[in-house]
C-alpha cells in the first residue's frame, strides 16, 4: 500500500500549494467520502436525486423502499429554498478499516439494516440569492445545518464533518487522520468561494476496460481475471496497462458475460499504442466498463506500474 508520505507530500507541492496560494488560509477540510455522489434537486415541488451515471431516484422510489427519512431531509432542503445541493450516499459499513462503497440500489435492498447514510456536503443553488451572494462557505454550511435540524432524528442523515485549518501542517494532520479512519482522503475548501482541492491517499485514475486477456481463468472458466486498461485521448484510446488484481469473482463473471454483448475487434476503435500488446492475446470489448485503478507510478511511455483495480465505477459512463 502506498503511504501518505509517498503520495500526499508530492501533492502538497504540485497541487495544494497552488490552491493555497490562490485562496489563502484558513480553509475548511472535510473527509473524502467513498460512496455514490448525488445531485439533489427540486422538480415541480418534489425532490429527486441523480448520480453521475444519470440514474434518477424519485421521491416515490425512495419511499417505496422504506427511506422516508431521506425524502423528508431533501424535501426540507427544497422547502428552505435550496434548489440544488450535493450529497454522498454511503453504505456506512467499515471493513478492515475501510469504508465500504457500493451502488445505492444494492444498499437499499434491505431498508431495515440501517446501513444507508446520506451525507450532505454543499449547496449549489438557492432561491434566496442574497443568502449566497458572498459565496461564503460558512453561509452555505449554515443553510445545510438549519435544514438538517428540521429532520426527525435519523441515524441515516448526517452533515459531512468539517475542520478549520490555518497551516499546511494542520491540513497534513487532518489528511493523515482521515486516512487512518478509513476515508479516501480529504476535500479542502476555500472559505471565501467555491474553489476546492481533493487529496487522496493513493495514486488512482479512472480508466476503461478495453479487452479481456486470454488467461487460464478465461479459457477454462470464462472469467475476466486480467483486463487491458485504456484512457481516452482526442485521437483515440491509449493503452495504460494490464490489471490482474482487484476484481472479485462476481465482477469477473459480470464483465465476462457482458463481453458476449460488447464484443468488438481490436480495429473497431483506434488504439494509439497497439504495439505494446499482441491483439490476438485479448478478447476485445466495446469500452463501456469504467474502473478506478491504483498504481505505484507511471513509466516514461505513460503505462501504469503494478495497476490494480480499486472498484468498478458504476456511477460513470465510459463512452
Amino acid at each position: 500500500m502506498i503511504t501518505p508520505d509517498q503520495v500526499f507530500r508530492p501533492n502538497i507541492h504540485n497541487d495544494l500549494d497552488k490552491f493555497i496560494a490562490k485562496v489563502g488560509f484558513p480553509v475548511n477540510v472535510e473527509p473524502k467520502l467513498n460512496g455514490e455522489y448525488w445531485i439533489l434537486e427540486e422538480r415541480g415541488g418534489h425532490m429527486q436525486a441523480a448520480n453521475r451515471g444519470k440514474t434518477v431516484y424519485t421521491e416515490q422510489y425512495l419511499k417505496q423502499r422504506g427511506h422516508g427519512d431521506l425524502v423528508i431531509a431533501v424535501q426540507t432542503l427544497v422547502d428552505e429554498g435550496l434548489y440544488v445541493c450535493e450529497a454522498t450516499c454511503n453504505e456506512g459499513r467499515n471493513i478492515n478499516g475501510k469504508l465500504a462503497s457500493g451502488l445505492f440500489q444494492s444498499a437499499i435492498a434491505d431498508a431495515s439494516n440501517g446501513r444507508v447514510e446520506l451525507w450532505f456536503h454543499d449547496v449549489l443553488d438557492c432561491k434566496y440569492q442574497s443568502a449566497l451572494a458572498s459565496e461564503l462557505y460558512s453561509e452555505r454550511r449554515v443553510l445545510l445545518e438549519r435544514c438538517i435540524d428540521f429532520v426527525p432524528n435519523s441515524p441515516h442523515i448526517q452533515l459531512v464533518p468539517t475542520s478549520v485549518c490555518r497551516t499546511m501542517q494542520e491540513v497534513t494532520a487532518q489528511f493523515e487522520g482521515m486516512v487512518k479512519l478509513g476515508y479516501e482522503g480529504v476535500m479542502i475548501k476555500s472559505q471565501k468561494g467555491r474553489e476546492w482541492c481533493k487529496l487522496k491517499d493513493s495514486v488512482t485514475e479512472d480508466v476503461v476496460i478495453l479487452a479481456i486477456k486470454k488467461t487460464k481463468d478465461w479459457n477454462e472458466h470464462g472469467l475476466a481475471r486480467s483486463v487491458l486498461l485504456g484512457r481516452k485521448e482526442e485521437e483515440g484510446w491509449l493503452i495504460v496497462g494490464v490489471a490482474g488484481t482487484g476484481l472479485n469473482h462476481e465482477e469477473q463473471k459480470a464483465i465476462a458475460v457482458s463481453a458476449q454483448v460488447l464484443t468488438a475487434k481490436s480495429g473497431d476503435y483506434r488504439v494509439l499504442n497497439m504495439n505494446l500488446v499482441d491483439p490476438s492475446e485479448f478478447v476485445w470489448i466495446r469500452p463501456r466498463w469504467c474502473v478506478e485503478v491504483s498504481y505505484l507510478q507511471k513509466t516514461e511511455n505513460g503505462s501504469m506500474l503494478s495497476p490494480s483495480i480499486v472498484r468498478i465505477r458504476t456511477d460513470k459512463v465510459a463512452e
